[in-house]
């Protein structure tokens, strides 16, 4: 590997100028002059100690390449013009890089290409031609151009419909429900309806006791479990059948159904259907034969 160079002060700085003075985004293209122009700074960061040390990742991360092959194609069209310097051992290694700045405009001047004011205070050039001081004319041209971007994109956000300064991302937090009603796009959510819990139904005051509370909650778990849980018109149903059977009545209804495995309630009272009843509930009629007796026997 090439060793690497000894470097002048601001030497970022300068081959940053060289770069659009030589109009290399024309030759090498602009993904290729950005990649030289992030690979200068970065060492420049590093005081210019050595070469820098990039995965392909990373520079495709940070430049906004979209594939490998982008990124390959502007590496290599900076290190055919001469900007950039690159060397990688094999294709699990980690990639050095070091710029420098080609013969063919090794030999420009870097300053400004536009006249400036000079250090005795006179006008430039253009300034002496147009009888305007410079300073006058950026202080107007600032105001001027303030007012006039300030106005123009007042005037596009409006007609628009949408707002001229952009909203923040995140959005700050807001108290209250005002910042749940508002999205991170801006628009007004529907409040979500909260969600029903049978438990927290409301009992008439026939069912208002303990022991029904633990025999309605324990009924609920129960439909639960089995993955059939009551809903809000379901509920309202049944707590109108309870309290038409009464406390005691209702509460045997819920440990029969919970015991049989049922999905309803059914008053102890009211005769069930045989489809109904469970396997371990003893039969209807249970038929008793008596044993005849010696005298039968001998008839």
């Amino acid at each position: 590997m090439t060793p690497y160079p000894t470097r002048q002060s601001h030497h970022a700085h300068r081959i940053t100028r060289l770069l659009f003075k030589g109009c290399a985004a024309q030759s090498i293209g602009h993904h290729a002059v950005c990649l030289v122009i992030h690979i200068a700074h970065t060492e420049d960061a590093a005081r210019y100690q050595g070469p820098v040390r990039f995965w392909n990742s990373q520079l495709m991360e940070v430049l906004g390449f979209k594939s490998p092959k982008q990124l390959n194609n502007a590496r290599e069209a900076a290190v055919d013009a001469g900007w950039l310097v690159y060397h990688r051992t094999n294709d699990r290694s980690v990639g050095h890089y070091w710029t420098e700045i080609p013969t063919s405009v090794s030999g420009f001047d870097d300053t400004p290409i536009e006249p400036t004011h000079s250090d005795n205070g006179k006008h430039s050039e253009y300034g002496t031609r147009s009888g305007k001081h410079s300073e006058y004319g950026t202080r107007s041209g600032t105001r001027s151009g303030t007012r006039s971007g300030t106005r123009c994109g007042t005037r596009c956000g409006t007609r628009s419909g949408k707002p001229s300064n952009p909203i923040p991302n995140p959005i700050p937090k807001e108290e209250g429900a005002a910042a749940a009603a508002v999205s991170p796009s801006g628009k007004k959510r529907k409040p979500k309806k909260p969600k029903f819990s049978p438990e927290g139904i409301d009992l008439p005051p026939v069912l208002r006791t303990d022991r029904f509370r633990d025999a309605w909650s324990s009924w609920c778990s129960d439909r639960k479990a089995r993955r059939k849980p009551i809903t809000e018109n379901a509920a309202s149903l049944q707590i109108k059948d309870l309290a038409a059977m009464g406390e005691a009545k209702a509460i045997a209804a819920i440990e029969k159904s919970i015991k049989s495995g049922w999905a309803g309630l059914f008053e102890p009272d009211t005769p069930i259907s045989t489809a109904q009843q469970s396997a371990d509930d003893p039969p209807q009629m249970e038929r008793k034969f008596k044993r005849p007796t010696s005298a039968g026997r001998s008839k």
